[in-house]
């Protein structure tokens, strides 16, 4: 707690005594390693972990060259297996010139123990630095075909997406005339029904889920383009819209109506007495119109028989709705012969 919140010439001890414990732990991890070898192999011991390896499964024993951060040459033993893989013993290790002799010394005795008991690979001693010819290549090797495989791939991607942006902007409409065959070639028009949006929040991406997965189960759009299909309603409880039931207005088959449903059909759906209603103004919503009104939509203020009725939806399809509404009540109030 000293070391997050103290202050003062008391918290100096503090970092001394932390400075103290690494280098004990440092000292200590020296002092556990140990190094042997015997008839049967090449046996290391650290802190962490015991290693035994038999000679027959050595390859070779190297010089592994380390730099410091001074250009100091740091020289430890490495461990070539005939799988293919290489380990660092912890010692011997020589950390400047004037230990080198003692390096070399044991380096040599346990190399001699490896021909005595072993197969060594190399009669003399292999040095391995980063500048040694095949350290790094396969790194250096990997990057180049990588980079290879992307440019191939850009390559072929690139006039791929052109040609097919230029095939999207080229394509017209398909006509009656147009044999089945040739509709790939041109626009064709599917009818979907929009079953339920999913508006992403931030990054995220927003869908639209169509009903029974035709023309195909969900579309990713923009976050603008899924608020626009939310569900063409009432804000108002009414005896055609009773507890705010009402999700969806539906047009075509018969009087408008109000349904809890995208559809298809009318299932549930209650009819609305175009007969009472009149369109007063079209507007954009208010902060007092609720959360629940997109930005993007507007607002229909209706006169339902004297009661103030607010139909929201977006604006092309309020436009279309008001419409449909508009021409029912001409139709239902025009006299009949």
């Amino acid at each position: 707690m000293r070391l997050v919140y103290g202050g003062g010439f008391r918290d100096v001890w503090a970092y001394v005594g932390l400075f103290v414990a690494l280098v004990g732990i440092a000292c200590f991890y020296g002092a556990v390693a140990q190094v042997s070898a015997d008839a049967y192999g090449l046996h290391s011991r650290t802190l962490l972990r015991r290693r035994n390896v038999p000679w027959r499964d050595i390859a070779d024993l190297r010089v592994y060259v380390q730099y410091g951060r001074n250009g100091e040459e740091i020289h430890r033993v490495s461990v070539a297996l005939r799988g293919g893989r290489t380990r660092r013993l912890p010692l011997p290790t020589s950390m400047s010139v004037d230990d080198r002799p003692d390096f070399d010394a044991k380096l040599d005795t346990l190399r001699a123990l490896h021909r005595r008991y072993g197969a060594s690979e190399s009669d003399y001693v292999p040095v391995i630095t980063y500048r040694s010819a095949g350290r790094g290549s396969a790194v250096a090797l990997s990057l180049c075909a990588l980079l290879l495989a992307g440019a191939g791939l850009a390559a072929w991607f690139v006039p791929v997406a052109e040609s097919k942006k230029q095939a999207w902007t080229s394509a017209v409409p398909c006509t009656t005339e147009t044999p089945a065959a040739e509709r790939g070639k041109c626009l064709t028009t599917l009818p979907a029904v929009i079953a339920r949006t999913d508006v992403g929040t931030g990054k995220q991406s927003s869908w639209l889920y169509f009903a029974d997965g035709r023309p195909l189960e969900r579309l990713s759009v923009s976050q603008e383009g899924a608020q626009g299909f939310r569900p063409a309603r009432f804000l108002e409880s009414t005896d055609y819209n009773p507890n705010n039931f009402g999700t969806h207005i539906v047009l075509g088959d018969g009087p408008p109506a109000v349904t809890p449903h995208p559809g298809p059909g009318r299932f549930a759906a209650k009819r609305i007495p175009v007969e009472r209603l009149t369109v007063k103004d079209v507007r954009r919503p208010r902060g007092s119109d609720g959360d629940t009104v997109p930005r993007s939509w507007h607002i229909a203020e209706l006169d339902d028989a004297g009661n103030p009725v607010h139909l929201a939806a977006a604006p092309a399809d309020l436009t279309r709705i008001i419409y449909a509404l508009s021409s029912a009540r001409t139709r239902a109030n025009s006299p009949r012969l």
